[in-house]
């Protein structure tokens, strides 16, 4: 259908209520009972208002062909009523309703008895539905004692429709716009209907009475008539929308017609309007024509409607004519959804984190496995650790009252990568030493063995070792390393000796025997593979571990000048001896005689000094303190 159809509709479309009655006293109740003999010149409408005879009239007489109006409870034979001399009455159709109407024949078949009821309005273009009830006549002559019964195979009436103008009443007749089924029923009612079409030409003739006319047919003895009926197609439209759409979705409306009725075409459209719906100026954005009743209709995404606008949703229907149009609209309004970036897919290693940035101009980000929320995240990164390989969709609604959702969908595969670890073994203390990034932990060991642990690495196929001597200061690498290279393949042992490594001449340290010097400072690191994957490094001296026997390490308690404070202690303590006396240096020994702090200077000779014993584990200990005057022995406690 051509889109000039558009305009045409909007110049003929008129509000109309649908499916009421368009027939005037269409039952035939209103109006008095007759109380004299017809005069055969129109005194139909004195008693059925809104009704009159047909145009019809008897040939030989020059009377109009006048049908009779049947009421029950009249006292008399005028007009036929309440026993008709043409007819034996029927029971009235409906409870509680007294009138119905005869028609008859002409002894002429060209000439018939037929009623002209007025309408509400002149007929517009559209389908109508008509229909009566009808029942075949009995007899005749019973008012007048003469009777007569017609046989009951006698064949019923057939009713012809056919439209007038009240202007020009008998000169202005339609075409037969419908003619009836027969109607054979004797003593009861039977109900007959279809429909019919008016037109554009038609339409133009301002139709406003319609006429119930008996068909010509030999042997028919006329017709009851009761209860007409003409009410125009209802196509009117509905549409099924909610107020508030959302950028990302589709805008996908759904309508229908009355249930029962059928139109040809429907047409969807969608316009920009302000919030009361009044178009703004500018064509339609979209509009499409469609056959057949309303279905759910998506508008293309391809239109890119700006958001945060007002737009007014129409739809059209159309019945088989080109001039009949009715529409409905509803207002929607477009929020803007927030946007959010594809999400790419990560790998990770099992007890890693995948880590996300997330742009979503600070509106909060939730995260779902499946339907289950695995949290709200307020800032950047978005961390997850998952277990296994695992969906997730990451979600974020703006803050509109009204508000819009966007999601996007991520996997993170987790594998069962190799994952290095190691300890050194035999720790005999430890320290805190100063280097280029703040205060590191150094590791004292004891000479000879020097060994690791590797076992707690995991689905390693093969384990690396480096060890070499380092400068913390400048965070650096000593050359030439001491090891290098892949020490076995499988797992990791629990014992790895260092000692033996570096001393057994190989490819791995340049075909060289060294030993470990107690001046130096050693890293060591371990990687397993593949693929590859490094523990923390870890630093660590070694010392000849001296033990000595105790007995000669008595506490000097006759010293009175030598004071150690707190004692017991947790970290520190301080060391005083007399006013005019210097400390030195101090050495300290585990409850086995082993050395713990051997021989350390102080930078500035004073007689206070202050020693942190952090790196001490808890026990009793005996410190040997070096003075200018000689050496003192002194107990204390570390919890």
């Amino acid at each position: 259908m051509k889109k000039i159809l558009y305009f045409i509709a909007i110049i003929l479309f008129i509000n109309y209520t649908y499916s009421q009655e368009l027939i005037k006293n269409n039952g035939f109740e209103q109006g008095t009972i007759p109380t004299y003999s017809p005069d055969y010149i129109g005194n139909f409408p004195e008693n059925v208002p809104y009704w009159r005879q047909g145009c019809d009239t008897d040939n030989v007489l020059g009377n109009l062909l006048t049908p009779d109006i049947l009421t029950l409870g009249a006292t008399a034979c005028y007009w036929k009523v309440p026993n008709s001399d043409h007819t034996l009455n029927l029971p009235v159709r409906t409870a509680g309703t007294t009138r119905y109407v005869y028609c008859g024949y002409s002894q002429n078949l060209n000439l018939k008895e037929s009623i002209i009821g007025e309408l509400n309005q002149p007929l517009t273009a559209g389908t109508y539905n008509v229909s009566f009830y009808g029942s075949k006549v009995q007899g005749k002559g019973y008012c007048a004692g003469s009777n007569t019964t017609y046989p009951s195979n006698n064949p019923g009436a057939t009713i012809e429709v056919i439209l007038r103008k009240s202007t020009d009443l008998c000169n202005s007749s339609s075409a037969v716009m419908w003619t009836s089924t027969q109607i054979n029923t004797l003593g009861s009612w039977q109900q007959s209907g279809g429909s019919f079409v008016i037109d554009c030409a038609a339409a133009a003739k301002n139709y406003d009475r319609i006429e119930f006319r008996i068909k010509a047919q030999s042997g028919v003895n006329g017709i009851f008539l009761d209860d007409v009926s003409l009410k125009k197609v209802d196509i009117n439209p509905i549409i099924n929308v909610s107020k508030f759409y959302c950028s990302n979705t589709p805008l996908t409306f759904s309508g229908s017609i009355p249930s029962g009725e059928n139109s040809l075409t429907h047409m969807w459209e969608i316009q920009e309007c302000n919030y009361n719906g009044t178009i703004l100026i500018g064509s339609p954005l979209h509009n499409q024509w469609l056959w057949g009743n309303p279905s759910p209709y998506t508008f293309p995404s391809s239109l890119n409607l700006p958001c945060n606008k007002y737009y007014r949703v129409k739809l059209a229907t159309s019945n088989n004519v080109s001039c009949e149009w009715v529409e409905s609209s509803k207002v929607i309004y477009l929020n803007c959804a927030p946007t959010l970036n594809p999400i790419p897919n990560q790998t990770i290693c099992n007890g890693d984190s995948a880590s996300f940035t997330i742009s979503t101009s600070n509106w909060p980000v939730q995260v779902y496995n499946g339907a289950s929320l695995v949290g709200t995240f307020y800032s950047n990164p978005i961390t997850l650790s998952p277990t296994l390989t695992t969906n997730y969709t990451f979600k974020v609604t703006n803050g509109a009252k009204y508000s819009c959702s966007t999601t996007q969908s991520t996997t993170i595969t987790v594998k069962n990568c190799p994952r290095a670890c190691f300890s050194i073994k035999n720790i005999y203390s430890q320290q805190t030493e100063p280097s280029l990034y703040g205060p590191t932990s150094v590791k004292i060991l004891c000479l000879p063995q020097i060994e690791i642990d590797g076992s707690c690495s995991t689905n390693e196929q093969g384990y690396h070792i480096r060890i070499a001597e380092f400068n913390l200061n400048s965070w650096q690498f000593i050359p030439a390393d001491y090891y290098s290279g892949w020490v076995g393949s499988g797992t990791a042992p629990n014992s790895i000796n260092l000692t033996s490594l570096i001393s057994t001449p190989s490819a791995n340290n340049g075909w060289t025997s060294r030993s470990f010097d107690p001046t130096k400072l050693y890293i060591v690191t371990f990687d397993v593979g593949p693929t590859w994957h490094s523990a923390p490094a870890q630093f660590f001296r070694v010392q000849n571990c001296i033990s000595v026997s105790l007995e000669n390490f008595k506490d000097d308690k006759t010293n009175t000048t030598i004071n150690i404070y707190p004692n017991p202690t947790k970290d520190n303590i301080t060391i005083t001896v007399g006013e005019f006396e210097k400390i030195i240096s101090y050495t300290i020994y585990d409850s086995t005689g082993f050395t713990v702090d051997l021989n350390s200077k102080f930078h500035s000779e004073s007689n206070t000094q202050k020693i942190n014993l952090s790196n001490l584990r808890k026990g009793l200990y005996i410190i040997n303190i070096e003075t200018d005057k000689g050496n003192y022995k002194k107990q204390f406690i570390k919890e």
